[in-house]
């Protein structure tokens, strides 16, 4: 007789993530904006005869605790870190955003995990004890995670989010935004070391840091004020720090540039960079279609 048994299942979901301004920044101290966005990753856990295992259909990647992939080490932390160890456990799961976007993928993936897992064995997870099954499972994708997007995939709307602080809600509504992806999936962790190397090694790095840190909090009072013209501004000037510091690509470039020729008031990249997705801010001026219609002809794809 199998031990694997359908009908008993655990699910849990997560949502996925926007940063609107500070990333990089916010894992050396400064604040961060980001939006908790409802579609992410969904996932069920099952109990089975073989090796603990997931697999995630949209992408067609799958992980087992007996590898060493970077999915099985994940996989094996966060199991760990919910003192999950003599049991078997098949993790099916399905996604709305697409893998290294900086949308929060392995976060959400976390989340939707750690909670079907938990649900499965009716561990009562506390949302301390899920953001770190996430935080542990995100720093092999990582190395050093913020914190912001296991903040993030877990609590909708928008909000300011700093290391020490933790997360403050902003009394605010996410203003009008379209993301495109670039098709290049990327490294976050790569992105962390290009960011902090050019911090530490260049004397504007720090300067350009302190710089983040001001138009977050010159973007808090724009938000609360619904000042589209400046919050677009400070989108596009957030991106090109960024793009100072090695973490753009040419295609989030070229995304940001479409944008601005179709009247948007902004863009930026968003997450890790090096590839994955910008946000474009949107006006009553943007011609929309003509943008739609350009990002399409260069293959760049809307999600979310």
């Amino acid at each position: 007789m199998t031990f694997f048994d359908s009908s008993i299942a655990g699910r849990g979901e997560a949502g996925s993530k926007l940063i609107l301004f500070g990333e990089h920044a916010v894992v050396h101290g400064t604040s961060a904006i980001a939006a908790g966005l409802e579609k992410g990753i969904s996932a069920t856990a099952t109990f089975c005869d073989e090796p603990s295992s997931i697999y995630i259909k949209e992408w067609n990647i799958s992980g087992n605790v007996s590898g060493n992939s970077t999915l099985d080490i994940a996989l094996k932390k966060l199991l760990n870190s919910l003192f999950v160890k003599d049991k078997n456990i098949k993790i099916i799961a399905s996604s709305h955003i697409p893998p290294g976007g900086g949308l929060g993928s392995s976060a959400s993936l976390g989340a939707a995990s750690a909670i079907a897992v938990g649900r499965l064995l009716d561990l009562s997870l506390t949302s301390a004890d899920i953001e770190n099954a996430v935080k542990e499972s995100e720093s092999v994708f990582h190395n050093n995670p913020s914190g912001v997007d296991a903040a993030a995939v877990l609590y909708k709307g928008l909000f300011l989010f700093n290391k020490i602080t933790g997360v403050k809600k902003i009394e605010a509504e996410l203003p009008e935004l379209l993301v495109f992806d670039t098709g290049v999936s990327a490294s976050t962790a790569q992105s962390v070391d290009i960011f902090t190397d050019r911090l530490e090694n260049d004397l504007l790095g720090v300067q350009n840091l302190n710089r983040i840190k001001s138009i977050v909090e010159e973007a808090v009072n724009a938000l609360v004020t619904k000042d589209i013209g400046t919050l677009g501004a400070l989108m596009s000037e957030n991106h090109e720090i960024l793009k100072w510091f090695g973490v753009s690509s040419p295609e989030l470039d070229d995304i940001c540039n479409i944008s601005l020729k179709y009247f948007s008031p902004g863009a930026k990249m968003t997450g890790g960079g090096r590839g994955g997705c910008a946000i474009v801010l949107v006006s009553e001026k943007t011609d929309v279609n003509g943008m739609m219609m350009e990002m399409t002809q260069k293959g760049y794809k809307r999600v979310i």
